[in-house]
Protein backbone atom coordinates (compact mmCIF):
# COMPACT_ATOMS: atom_id res chain seq x y z
CA UNK A 1 0.00 0.00 0.00
CA UNK A 2 1.08 3.72 -0.52
CA UNK A 3 -0.18 6.10 0.41
CA UNK A 4 -0.03 9.44 -1.91
CA UNK A 5 1.10 12.80 -0.94
CA UNK A 6 -1.12 15.46 -2.32
CA UNK A 7 1.72 17.84 -2.87
CA UNK A 8 0.50 20.32 0.28
CA UNK A 9 2.91 21.19 2.79
CA UNK A 10 2.57 19.05 6.12
CA UNK A 11 3.81 19.69 9.43
CA UNK A 12 7.22 18.13 9.33
CA UNK A 13 9.49 17.68 5.91
CA UNK A 14 9.81 14.04 5.79
CA UNK A 15 5.68 14.31 5.96
CA UNK A 16 6.08 15.95 2.49
CA UNK A 17 6.17 12.95 0.13
CA UNK A 18 4.24 9.47 -0.17
CA UNK A 19 4.33 6.60 2.50
CA UNK A 20 4.49 3.25 2.96
CA UNK A 21 2.76 1.39 5.86
CA UNK A 22 6.37 1.36 7.65
CA UNK A 23 7.15 4.69 6.82
CA UNK A 24 3.76 5.95 8.32
CA UNK A 25 4.58 4.75 11.73
CA UNK A 26 8.65 5.08 11.35
CA UNK A 27 7.60 8.74 11.05
CA UNK A 28 4.27 9.31 12.76
CA UNK A 29 2.91 10.78 9.58
CA UNK A 30 -0.32 12.26 11.11
CA UNK A 31 -1.71 12.99 7.67
CA UNK A 32 -1.96 9.11 6.74
CA UNK A 33 -3.50 8.27 10.21
CA UNK A 34 -6.10 11.28 9.50
CA UNK A 35 -6.54 9.50 6.08
CA UNK A 36 -7.17 6.21 7.60
CA UNK A 37 -8.78 7.33 10.23
CA UNK A 38 -11.69 8.68 8.15
CA UNK A 39 -12.13 6.03 5.76
CA UNK A 40 -12.72 4.01 8.45
CA UNK A 41 -15.09 6.31 10.48
CA UNK A 42 -16.10 7.63 13.54
CA UNK A 43 -18.82 4.97 14.37
CA UNK A 44 -16.12 1.81 14.09
CA UNK A 45 -13.57 3.70 15.83
CA UNK A 46 -16.01 4.32 18.60
CA UNK A 47 -16.81 0.76 18.40
CA UNK A 48 -12.73 -0.34 18.56
CA UNK A 49 -12.21 1.89 21.60
CA UNK A 50 -14.93 0.08 23.71
CA UNK A 51 -13.79 -3.67 22.54
CA UNK A 52 -10.02 -2.03 23.62
CA UNK A 53 -11.30 -0.43 26.41
CA UNK A 54 -8.83 2.18 25.01
CA UNK A 55 -7.98 5.14 27.66
CA UNK A 56 -11.04 7.33 27.95
CA UNK A 57 -12.74 6.34 24.33
CA UNK A 58 -13.33 9.48 23.61
CA UNK A 59 -13.42 10.67 19.88
CA UNK A 60 -15.30 13.26 19.48
CA UNK A 61 -12.24 15.90 18.90
CA UNK A 62 -11.97 19.72 20.01
CA UNK A 63 -15.19 21.26 21.71
CA UNK A 64 -17.43 22.95 18.92
CA UNK A 65 -15.33 21.55 16.14
CA UNK A 66 -16.37 18.65 14.98
CA UNK A 67 -12.69 17.24 14.30
CA UNK A 68 -13.05 13.95 16.01
CA UNK A 69 -11.93 12.00 12.87
CA UNK A 70 -8.61 14.25 12.74
CA UNK A 71 -7.93 15.56 15.67
CA UNK A 72 -8.63 13.35 18.96
CA UNK A 73 -5.82 11.70 19.73
CA UNK A 74 -3.63 14.77 18.64
CA UNK A 75 -3.41 16.74 22.19
CA UNK A 76 -7.39 16.39 21.91
CA UNK A 77 -10.06 14.72 23.78
CA UNK A 78 -8.84 11.45 23.70
CA UNK A 79 -6.55 10.20 26.29
CA UNK A 80 -4.74 6.94 27.11
CA UNK A 81 -3.37 7.95 30.36
CA UNK A 82 -4.53 9.30 33.72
Amino acid sequence: TIFKWDKTPKGMEIWNSNHTPKTWMQFSVVWVSQEITQKIGLNKIKNYLKDFDYGNQDFSGDKERNNGLTEAWLESSLKISP
